[in-house]
C-alpha cells in the first residue's frame, strides 16, 4: 500500500481525493501547504500529490523545502499554470506536472510515474555525486604520488604502487591514505 500525502487547494480537490480512497492508497489530506515539509517527515509519504486551482508562492516554497530536506516523489495537477512558473516547480521538486481538471486525471498512472521519474532523477544525481568524489580522490592520489616522488626518490610507478600498498595494509581507499599523506606534507611545510 503506498503512502500518499494529498495536498488540496481548491474546489477541484475532492474527486481526486475520494478516487484514491477507493484504491490501494494510504492518504493523508492537507488543504494549506505551509507545513508540508514538517508533514513529509511525519507521515513519511511514498509520493505526495498536489491538487491546486492556482499552485502559488507558499506552495513553491513548501516543495523547495521538501526537495531540500527530504526528497520525496512530487504530482502537481493544475487546471492551468502560467509557463514561467512551469520551471519554477519542477526546480522545486515536481517530478509530474498535469495541466488539466483533477477528475480527469489518470492518478496511478500520475503516480507510478512521478515515483519513477524521481527514482530516475536520484540515480542521476548519486551517480554525480560519485563521479565527483571520484575525480577528487583522482587528484588528491596524483598530488599524493608526487609528494612521494619528491620526498622519496619515487618512479611515479612506484609512488602508485606504495599509495596501493598502503590501502590495503590499513584498509582504506587510495582516495583516504593519499589525503593522509597530503595532511602530514602540509603539516611539515
Amino acid at each position: 500500500m503506498l503512502k500518499i500525502l494529498l495536498v488540496a487547494k481548491g474546489g477541484n480537490s475532492a474527486v481526486p481525493n475520494q478516487l484514491l480512497t477507493c484504491r490501494d492508497y494510504q492518504v493523508r489530506k492537507i488543504g494549506n501547504p505551509s507545513g508540508l515539509l514538517n508533514h513529509v517527515r511525519e507521515f513519511n509519504p511514498d509520493a505526495v500529490v498536489v491538487i491546486s486551482d492556482s499552485p502559488d508562492g507558499q506552495l513553491l516554497a513548501g516543495l523547495q523545502a521538501v526537495n531540500r530536506s527530504i526528497p520525496v516523489p512530487v504530482a502537481l495537477i493544475a487546471p492551468e499554470l502560467e509557463s514561467s512558473s512551469i520551471n519554477d516547480f519542477i526546480q522545486a521538486g515536481a517530478n509530474t506536472l498535469i495541466l488539466d481538471n483533477p477528475e480527469h486525471c489518470r492518478l496511478d498512472g500520475m503516480i507510478q510515474a512521478a515515483i519513477a521519474q524521481f527514482k530516475q532523477l536520484q540515480a542521476l544525481k548519486t551517480a554525480l555525486e560519485n563521479a565527483y568524489v571520484q575525480l577528487e580522490d583522482r587528484k588528491k592520489i596524483d598530488r599524493a604520488k608526487a609528494i612521494l616522488i619528491k620526498t622519496r626518490n619515487l618512479s611515479e610507478e612506484d609512488a602508485y604502487h606504495t599509495l596501493r600498498k598502503l590501502a590495503m595494509q590499513r584498509n582504506m581507499t587510495m582516495g583516504e591514505v593519499a589525503r593522509h599523506i597530503i595532511a602530514l606534507a602540509d603539516l611539515f611545510k
